[in-house]
């Protein structure tokens, strides 16, 4: 198939996001179909190149710093022209696939992450609340234009096109993402970087925003070095909150044990996630409205990466995330909101290395078999064939 991936992202990036459509895009090809990517034209990046055999188009897609994908319709339409398929990243900016699969008849798959117009008419507040019957009918209009939306959890997608989802998780890549690369130099170079050697190292690798449960952590560590003083914990990221957090650490005097990091290369992530023990994601869904009304509908990339890293994960029991875990098959989940049950799920799990290795031999072996991005693809390629019409080879 010749495929139109309208992505709305930076291509390669080390957001989610990018990440995602990156491994959509270079799965796509291995699988033996041509994928051009347009994505958003990032600071020092080519207009165009090709990569892994992915033709990647960039054009700046941003107003004000936010991503208005619509901005991408000319350029769309022309590389459209001989596309068999348009899959495109929904956004509520967005809407350029659903305009040319109309004016074209060109079939169109949503690939669906969020039910982006109701967490923008919450950030907006007044304002969103005045656009929001506008909004809500675009989006209605892309949704109506799909023949397939794409997504991790039906609630997210609009009523009017539910009888469409076909529900699927994110993944990981397996093959870069693994307890061996913890044995290469980058790993070492990390572990040397900020003195891990020798300790039993926790690791929260993500955004630094509140729903993601980051001004949690000084008060999670606090409690878990109490009993523990063995730990370190490592923070990695970059985010609205990354200054409140250090902050906070500081005012619990844990700077020795609790390394607030920033954010790293991307491509530096597998060796940093395999020289940790255990991996943290303490969400806090209160912080984020929507969250409460759709559910946890985030598939955490993180939290696959962690497991294909052999980590244990401790993470909050919202339905939808304490799956992945299951029954402290693969991690611990705790009740949402209990600082001190986490510590304590931290402490345990650092205190009995055997449960902690088995739990990650587990939890590996869980996203190899139903989450990696090479079964994600197979899955898709099944989902665009069936957009198109096209008979399973």
């Amino acid at each position: 198939m010749r495929i139109l991936y309208l992505a709305n992202e930076e291509i390669p990036g080390r957001m989610g996001g990018s990440v995602h459509a990156w491994e959509v895009s270079r799965g796509l090809v291995a699988r033996g179909h041509a994928v051009t990517a347009l994505v958003h034209l990032g600071a020092g990046q080519a207009a165009e190149e090709t990569l892994e055999g992915v033709r990647i188009v960039r054009v700046n897609l941003k107003v004000g710093g936010k991503m208005v994908p619509l901005r991408g319709l000319r350029a769309a339409a022309g590389l459209a022209a001989d596309a068999d398929v348009i899959m495109e990243r929904y956004l509520t900016q967005g809407g350029a696939g659903a305009v040319l699969s109309r004016r074209r008849s060109i079939p169109l798959v949503l690939e669906v992450n969020s039910p982006h117009v109701e967490e923008l008419v919450w950030r907006m507040g007044w304002r969103g609340a005045l656009l929001a019957p506008v909004t809500r009918a675009w989006v209605a209009w892309q949704f109506s234009a799909a023949r397939i939306a794409v997504a991790p959890r039906e609630s997210i997608v609009p009523a009017g096109a539910r009888d469409r989802v076909r529900l699927c998780g994110w993944g990981v890549n397996v093959e870069r993402f693994s307890p061996e690369a913890a044995a290469t130099e980058a790993g070492r170079a990390f572990r040397n970087r900020f003195g891990l050697e020798g300790s039993t190292v926790v690791l929260f690798a993500g955004s630094f925003r509140r729903w993601h449960g980051v001004l949690d952590i000084p008060g999670i560590s606090r409690r878990a070095l109490a009993r523990a003083p063995e730990l370190k914990f490592v923070l990695l990221g970059e985010g609205d909150d990354l200054a409140e957090v250090r902050a906070r650490v500081r005012a619990e005097g844990i700077e020795k044990n609790v390394i607030v990091a920033g954010s790293i290369p991307y491509e530096e992530m597998p060796a940093a996630v395999a020289s940790c023990a255990i991996g943290i994601a303490p969400y806090d869904a209160s912080a984020y409205p929507p969250l409460a009304r759709f559910g946890f509908f985030w598939s955490p990339l993180k939290v696959f990466e962690y497991m294909a890293c052999g980590l244990p994960v401790v993470l909050f029991g919202y339905e939808g995330l304490r799956e992945q875990v299951g029954e402290a098959q693969r991690g611990l989940a705790v009740p949402p909101r209990d600082l001190d049950a986490f510590a304590t799920a931290i402490v345990t799990l650092a205190r009995d290395g055997e449960r902690r290795r088995a739990m990650g031999e587990a939890a590996r072996g869980h996203v190899a078999a139903s989450h990696s991005w090479a079964g994600h693809v197979l899955w898709l390629e099944e989902r665009l064939r069936e957009a198109t019409g096209e008979a399973a080879s």
